[in-house]
Formats: structure tokens, C-alpha cells, sequence
């Protein structure tokens, strides 16, 4: 947290991280938008997830993405949350979730882009708007 101050907050610290990634995977193409409490979505569904993990001081947040993966069986395993995001609209897993559509390689690309191996990141206070 010394190295970004502005992130001790954990929604500031979320938008920044998925603002970012979603700026990166913009570039190639997919109209990507950070939704509900830590998702990134294509045209209203969700293909990433966040969490976070917090000590006194330091955090990660940690993004899963969907790529390749079979949605299918997903509700024959997990029931629908409680708690769903407003965007979600009760829709079964099988209509809300969704692949990212990019090939592996734009995919891989686009996240080395967004966090390129550079040391303490200065940019930290900036909003994903002014990536």
C-alpha cells in the first residue's frame, strides 16, 4: 500500500485493477465494461470475477477470466448466488456468463500490456479513464 496509497480502499482498489485490464482488452477490439462489485463484462455478461486479499499493508486482487471454458455444466454444480449484482437480472448462469472473445494470443497480450513486469507502479493513483 506505500507504493499506491491511493488504493487502500478496496472498490478504489478493484476499479483501478479491473479499469485497467479493461482498458488493455479494449484495444483489441471487445466492447469490455467493469460491472457490479468486481466483473468485467461483454454485452451484459459476465466473463471475470474478482476478489481481494487484505493485510495491514498489502493487497492483491486476483481476476479470473473466462476463456475456452464450458459455461454448460456450470449450473449442474453451482446454484445461483444469493446475492447477485443488479445487471444480472435473474438470469441462470447459462445467460449471464460468457467467454471473453478474444484469441489466446490477444488475451495473453492484453494482460502483459496491463501490467507490464516495470517495478512500483507510479500510475497507481490515476482512474483506468486516464490509462
Amino acid at each position: 500500500m506505500d507504493a499506491a496509497p491511493g488504493l487502500t480502499a478496496v472498490d478504489v482498489a478493484q476499479d483501478f485493477v479491473l479499469g485497467r485490464l479493461a482498458h488493455s482488452i479494449r484495444r483489441f477490439g471487445p466492447p469490455v465494461e467493469v460491472r457490479g462489485h468486481g466483473d468485467l463484462t461483454l454485452d451484459d455478461r459476465k466473463f471475470a470475477g474478482s476478489a481481494q486479499r487484505r493485510l495491514r499493508r498489502h493487497f492483491m486482487v486476483h481476476v479470473s477470466l473466462m476463456y475456452a471454458f464450458p459455461i454448460g455444466p456450470i449450473a449442474r454444480y453451482l446454484r445461483n448466488p444469493r446475492r447477485q449484482p443488479s445487471y444480472r437480472s435473474g438470469r441462470p448462469h447459462e445467460s449471464f456468463l460468457t467467454n471473453v472473445a478474444l484469441p489466446r494470443t490477444n488475451l495473453l497480450a492484453a494482460v502483459r500490456s496491463a501490467w507490464p513486469p516495470a517495478g512500483p507502479y507510479s500510475d497507481a493513483a490515476k482512474t483506468p479513464q486516464h490509462l
